[in-house]
């Protein structure tokens, strides 16, 4: 997926369908606190879309 710097993440809040010409969708998990017992609350998830090119 690469490894991608914070500043060139945007956010985007989709409430329909996605526009045309989405062919990959990556996102960023930020968890809150520590990760125990294979469990993680999510405070956020962040999803970056773009066409591929």
């Amino acid at each position: 997926m690469g490894n991608y710097e914070k500043s060139e993440w945007h956010q985007k809040q989709v409430l329909d369908t996605l526009p045309a010409g989405i062919t990959t969708i990556r996102f960023r998990v930020n968890v809150i606190g520590d990760i125990s017992n294979n469990a993680i609350s999510f405070r956020d998830i962040i999803l970056k879309g773009g066409e591929e090119e």
